[in-house]
């Protein structure tokens, strides 16, 4: 998979975006409303299960930690790319600087999902506090995301593990 960025992006995934720090004026510009506790679906998409804070088939919202940081694969990806259309991934932290090894595996896996989701032409929207386009540096083809930044204080919990 490579990790360039397109200068004409898929019309879906170009909709996507980067937003920080995801304040509730900011995902509501988007049709975005932060899932209620009872929203909370767990999801068996190909070789473990997941916990998605809400999975309609229009509409996936997970955490960047549910994704990335355990043991999900590229087949969990796959699978879940063809059921939702759009994804809400929030809590993706900043990377800064040289990533250690754990974190190295988990910005790769970021980066096979982001491929998966370009691939798919799935629409993405990534809430984290103080992302910027250094973002870009994990992913690649999040490069192809316009940034919607604001001062406010985020409303959607950042600190969440799934």
């Amino acid at each position: 998979m490579d990790g360039g960025t397109d200068a004409a992006a898929k019309p879906s995934f170009a909709k996507g975006r980067i937003i920080t720090p995801g304040t509730d004026h900011q995902l509501g510009a988007y049709g975005l409303f932060p899932p209620s506790p009872v929203q909370r679906r767990t999801l068996m998409p190909a070789t473990l299960k997941l916990t998605a804070k809400n999975a309609e088939p229009d509409l996936l919202w997970i955490s960047f930690g549910e994704l990335c940081t355990g043991w999900a694969s590229a087949a969990d990806y796959e699978v879940l790319a063809r059921r939702h259309r759009t994804w809400v991934i929030d809590g993706v932290p900043q990377q800064e600087g040289d990533p250690s090894p754990q974190q190295s595996s988990v910005w790769d896996s970021f980066s096979t999902l982001v491929e998966i989701l370009y691939a798919h032409d799935v629409t993405v929207f990534l809430v984290g506090t103080g992302l910027s386009a250094d973002l870009a540096r994990a992913a690649g083809r999040i490069a192809l995301l316009e940034i919607d930044e604001s001062a406010d204080i985020p409303a959607v919990d950042q600190g969440s593990g799934s």
